[in-house]
């Protein structure tokens, strides 16, 4: 019996009202029940009012329990169970809200509840953990899941219905694992599987094996070893279309090895063919693979053009006159360094300008070895000391530089002597330029050691001034000349500074005050007078003495000396004499014949100018002196009457008031007579003009003339020659290009299109296995000999492209045309050349004693061997080609380039002659590329009986015509692919 203080069991016998949670549901009646009923089957009114209120009450009953639910779900997740257990909260009391006969329906929603909460809670834990146990290796599902349920299930055994709903997570969550781990087994399995197929693929699958060879690897190997392993038909053709693809990867693009899916079965369709679905795959493989190969082929042949435009830059700066047509036909090509004739033609005028200029300051030589260099205009002395002397000031300008004023002296006044007595008087470019802008840098408060070596340059220059001017003018003369002066006080820096002071804008406005004063201008009057003196008047050169008009031309000089000294007040007497003598000698010339000074253009005078008006005068004279009498003759005398101030003057003869007009001059002219009569000395340089001018007289023109005369025409250019002047020489110039570039518009312009590399890895139907490496260093080796003809290079091209064409192979092995015996090194066939072949083999330096162990392939060539027995033998085919050309249009041969003849000599030496290509011959006679592309195919019989065309060879004939940096980079490319295992392994 339950005690006072014990609370009994709950019995729901207390009616509750509708909506009123706080009375207990209504307890059921059963005799009102029994009455109901059976009044209910007398009244069917009655019935359905009975059966309506059951309805009504029993909606009010779900109304009541779906809000109970939802109370215990919202008490449920608003539970905080950071770090606790769903079991320490099934014991939570129920609400007062929830009406007693609802209580224990609460307490089942409320543990529902908190179950699939904490049931979740254990689940994404156990995702958790598994994710992160997975990887770790000796991972066993089972005891995994053993201990998550045993942990996420431990101690809700007193709750059935909270341990219900974890256990409910639990089950979802191990199907879950158990369906991963099914997965990640499988998928190592597949990856497993597929790993051993395709390093079974990649060992297997070498590059240095032919398509055919792979194809029978393939089937009758790989496939039933991936077939036994689980892998279907078409996963190992998509393994092996992965495998090819990294192999042609590694070999810079190779298209041929996809040539594989081509090859046919015993069913006679092609693996291609079995595997439509990859057909889209291994094209685009294809297209990938010759993307890259041409690219990789594009950039080695650009580069190697722009090395071979570099060395032909090169040549044409060093030897411009070696640029020749054959020169221009050999570097022709599509891709090589003329694509075009007009390219080609513009090179060939570069050079030909610069082998004029070179020729003609060679030409000058003799002005320096004769010390005539004052004949020559001052640009080409310039040039001609920088022949002879440049090295020598090069290298006193380092000295300087150094600072080695020792050096500095010594060799400035070697350079000044040998100068002087070259008669040159323009100034070295070298020394000029350092003294400028050694000089004239911004200054600082010392001296620096170049300074002080271009100071010592001046002192030494300084015993000839007229020399010395040629180097140091303007302000950098008055620095010098300064700083020189400044260095009796003993100060080094004063005086540096005091010379650059003199110059500096503030040291000129002082100038013109002092210029502007008083006593200034009294010296003017005083130096004007001073220059009248006999010691002012310039040395002249050849002159003997004062000219007849000497107070007008001091007159002159005295004025000038004025202007000078009125700007440069500071002058020494010295530099005033010097300027005065200085401005004489380029403002007058002395008429050695007639004693008087002839003005002309300001910065005209000088030896040549005197000498040319001197010599002139004098001829003139004597010419109009001729058949008179001595008293008559004496009267008469050579006049210069100027015409403006251009060096022009009207020629006269003046005797008193009774004038003759000889002529109108320029002194331009008199300077090319002079010079004509004094370097055109030689026997055969005066034959070689009038040659000249029989040459322009006739209007015709010849090349081999022209290069004959070419050192005498370059001379003429330079020093001139009366009667072939611009015009006339102009005129054998331009004929002379009209007709070389009618030579190079007859080189014909021949493509067989883009190189295909596809099918260059491997050389067709050997009987031995060809060795790469070794037939691309042989095919090299050709295109880079000294060749001492012209004609050798299309020979030693032909050699290349034959012994790329038909592969190196050192030993004796089967010919692949029937009943053809055997061939050896580049296709030479044992057979065919039975007559000659002991011979050729001697001639190709093997002993004798071992030829015949070479023929019968017990004995191999060496290297050199091999390369000597086809150049013994490529003769015949060479001349059997140019015969050919010869046949088909004379001259055809020498208009062809050197890879065009490299083209059809390997034709002849493939087929055994060139006679048969008509067809290609006309289309290289008329350049006809197309026609030419059509004609030159050449076919072979496989190993199938049938007759295919020649592919490979038409591609390596293709990068000949294209240029030699395009062929070159072919052979670099075939020497890249493997030809046995270690060079396959060797590929990354």
């Amino acid at each position: 019996m339950a005690t006072s203080n014990q609370r009994g069991p709950v019995l729901d016998r207390v009616v509750a009202t509708q909506q009123n949670w706080g009375i207990q549901a209504p307890a059921p009646n059963h005799e009102m029940e029994g009455l109901i009923r059976g009044l209910s089957e007398l009244n069917p009114s009655l019935q359905r009012y009975a059966a309506s209120s059951m309805q009504l009450e029993q909606a009010q009953i779900e109304a009541q329990r779906a809000e109970v639910n939802a109370l215990a779900q919202q008490q449920a997740d608003a539970l905080d169970m950071t770090g606790k257990s769903a079991m320490e909260f099934a014991g939570n009391p129920t609400p007062a809200q929830v009406p007693p006969a609802l209580g224990k329906h609460y307490r089942e929603a409320f543990s529902t509840a908190l179950g699939q909460r904490e049931g979740i809670k254990a689940k994404d834990q156990g995702l958790a953990a598994y994710n992160e146990a997975k990887e770790q290796p000796g991972f066993n599902v089972d005891a995994f899941l053993g201990e998550y349920r045993a942990k996420s299930l431990g101690g809700l055994e007193g709750v059935p219905i909270l341990a219900a709903q974890v256990g409910n997570q639990v089950n979802a969550f191990e199907v879950q694992v158990r369906a991963d781990a099914q997965r990640r087994a499988m998928l190592r399995h597949d990856e497993t599987r597929n790993a051993t197929v395709a390093q079974s693929f990649t060992d297997n699958l070498r590059a240095d094996l032919p398509p055919d060879a792979l194809f029978d690897i393939y089937t009758s190997r790989l496939l039933p070893q991936a077939e036994s392993l689980g892998m279907s038909k078409k996963e190992a053709a998509g393994s092996l279309l992965s495998t090819l693809t990294a192999l042609s990867t590694k070999m810079g693009g190779n298209p041929g090895v996809f040539d594989l899916f081509d090859r046919k079965g015993a069913d006679g369709l092609s693996l291609g063919a079995h595997n439509p679905e990859l057909a889209n795959n291994i094209q685009a493989a294809r297209n990938q693979a010759q993307a890259l190969s041409d690219a990789k082929l594009k950039d080695d042949s650009q580069q190697r053009n722009f090395v071979t435009m570099t060395k032909l830059e090169q040549q044409l700066k060093d030897d411009p006159a070696s640029i020749t047509l054959d020169v221009i036909r050999a570097n022709m090509g599509k891709s090589g360094p003329f694509a075009t004739h007009d390219e080609a033609f513009a090179y060939w005028k570069r050079a030909q300008a610069a082998a004029v200029e070179k020729l003609g300051i060679q030409q000058l030589q003799s002005a320096y070895d004769n010390r005539q260099m004052w004949l020559l205009d001052p640009a080409d002395q310039q040039k001609v000391l920088e022949a002879n002397l440049g090295p020598h000031a090069l290298r006193m300008a380092e000295a300087a530089r150094q600072g080695d004023v020792a050096t500095v002296a010594t060799t400035a006044e070697q350079l000044m002597r040998a100068q002087s007595a070259t008669g040159a008087k323009a100034p070295l470019q070298a020394l000029e330029q350092f003294i400028n802008t050694t000089v004239t840098s911004m200054p600082g408060k010392a001296p620096t050691p170049a300074f002080e070596a271009a100071a010592a340059i001046y002192k030494a220059y300084s015993t000839d001034p007229a020399f010395r001017d040629i180097y140091f003018k303007g302000d950098t003369a008055e620095v010098m000349r300064g700083y020189v002066a400044g260095l009796g006080s003993g100060d080094k820096e004063a005086a540096y500074q005091g010379a650059y002071r003199a110059v500096s804008p503030e040291g000129k406005a002082a100038a013109a005050a002092v210029a502007a004063s008083p006593e200034f201008k009294d010296k003017l009057a005083t130096v004007y007078k001073d220059v009248q003196g006999s010691s002012w008047w310039p040395q002249w050169a050849g002159g003997n003495g004062r000219p007849s008009n000497a107070p007008a031309v001091t007159a002159m000089a005295g004025r000038a000396v004025q202007d000078y000294y009125a700007k440069n007040p500071n002058a020494s007497p010295e530099a005033l004499k010097e300027f005065a003598a200085d401005w004489t000698s380029k403002n007058f010339i002395h008429d050695t014949n007639t004693r008087i000074a002839v003005k002309v253009p300001a910065g005209s005078g000088g030896q040549l100018a005197q000498e040319a008006l001197s010599a002139y005068s004098k001829r003139v004279t004597e010419e109009q002196r001729a058949g008179l009498s001595v008293g008559q003759a004496d009267g008469w005398q050579v006049n210069f009457l100027p015409t403006g101030d251009t060096g022009r003057f009207q020629v006269v003869m003046q005797n008193g008031s009774a004038i003759r007009h000889i002529e109108s001059k320029t002194l331009q002219e008199m300077q090319q007579e002079l010079r004509s009569t004094k370097m055109f000395e030689t026997p055969e340089e005066k034959a070689g003009i009038e040659a000249i001018f029989k040459q322009v007289r006739s209007g015709q023109v010849d090349l081999a003339f022209l290069a004959a005369h070419g050192p005498l025409l370059a001379k003429i250019r330079k020093v001139g020659v009366p009667g072939l002047g611009a015009a006339e020489l102009g005129k054998l110039h331009t004929a002379g290009e009209a007709e070389m570039l009618a030579r190079v518009k007859s080189i014909p312009l021949l493509a067989l299109g883009p190189v295909d590399t596809s099918s260059l890895q491997f050389v067709r139907q050997r009987g031995a296995r060809v060795d790469n490496k070794l037939t691309a260093q042989i095919a090299a080796s050709f295109t880079t000999q000294a060749v001492a003809s012209p004609g050798a290079i299309g020979a030693s091209l032909a050699a290349s492209l034959i012994t790329m064409a038909e592969g190196t192979v050192l030993q004796a092995y089967p010919d692949p045309a029937k009943d053809a015996g055997n061939n050896l090194g580049m296709g030479y066939n044992l057979k065919a050349n039975a007559a000659t072949r002991d011979a050729d083999l001697k001639r190709a330096g093997v002993p004798e004693d071992r030829i015949q162990d070479v023929i019968e392939g017990r004995a191999q060539l060496t290297q050199d061997q091999a390369r000597r027995l086809l150049q013994v033998t490529l003769p015949t085919y060479t001349q059997r080609a140019q015969r050919a050309a010869e046949a088909a249009q004379p001259g055809l041969w020498n208009r062809m380039s050197p890879t065009q003849q490299a083209v059809m000599t390997d034709i002849a030496y493939s087929v055994g002659g060139a006679d048969q290509f008509k067809k290609a011959w006309a289309a290289v006679a008329s350049g006809d590329a197309e026609g030419f592309k059509a004609a030159v195919m050449t076919t072979y019989v496989n190993k199938q009986g049938e007759r295919v065309n020649d592919t490979r060879r038409f591609a390596l004939r293709a990068a000949m015509l294209a240029g030699t940096p395009q062929w070159n980079a072919t052979v670099e490319k075939y020497g890249s692919f493997p030809s046995n295992q270690m060079d396959a392994m060797a590929l990354k």
